[in-house]
């Protein structure tokens, strides 16, 4: 009933309205009967754990291999191979480099991808750069590696997942030590202490997997 109140101050003071109809309740570590309660006297629906915000599942176990699914299927869907049959060999090129630095990014800049997902998605950017859109086995003419490497480098500038996965994870890292101000950042002083601490300290079953 606090709540309610709360919300309906903000939709007084705001001018505001909160729907109802497209809120949803949850919580961890209660009753469901408990959430059901509190999901009629908001008359709004209630959710499970874990749920999608801004694209990633929150609360869910980013070390299985589930959770890595529907960014694969993404990936799968833009780099399918009727698009590949009909576009050149830089034009395929361009789309891997768009898909990877787009689709991925939100996982990438939270979790540390699993080994088996990132020779998934390496496989399926091989299959649609050399396939031309055809079926049967692919004859990869130039190393992964290679294509990976800048142009200067005589490569392709397409972006090596790992490495990009933990670029991204990094500069969580150097705002911690740059950045002054920032809520996410006193929470992660308050129970770390210190980036320093972060690298020294072992991890306890309390720490955030992140």
């Amino acid at each position: 009933m606090v709540i309610k109140s709360i919300l309906r101050c903000f939709e007084i003071a705001s001018g505001l309205k909160v729907n109802f109809h497209k809120t949803k309740l949850g919580s961890i570590g209660m009753q469901n009967r408990m959430i059901e309660r509190f999901s009629i006297m908001l008359n709004c629906m209630t959710m499970n754990i874990p749920f999608l915000y801004l694209g990633i599942k929150v609360r869910a176990n980013h070390r299985t291999k589930v959770f890595w699914n529907d960014m694969i299927i993404n990936i799968r869907k833009r780099l399918s191979k009727l698009k590949g049959r009909h576009l050149s060999f830089a034009g395929r090129v361009m789309l891997i480099k768009s898909v990877i630095s787009t689709i991925p990014l939100y996982y990438l800049s939270i979790f540390k991808m699993l080994v088996s997902v990132g020779k998934i998605i390496r496989k399926l950017q091989r299959e649609f750069l050399w396939g031309w859109g055809h079926e049967g086995r692919k004859i990869a003419w130039v190393r992964w590696e290679h294509i990976c490497r800048t142009k200067e480098d005589s490569g392709l500038g397409v972006k090596d997942l790992d490495k990009f996965n933990i670029a991204l994870l990094g500069k969580w890292k150097w705002r911690l030590g740059k950045e002054e101000l920032g809520l996410w950042k006193d929470i992660v002083l308050s129970k770390y202490e210190s980036w320093r601490e972060l690298d020294d300290k072992k991890v306890c079953s309390h720490d955030s997997w992140w």
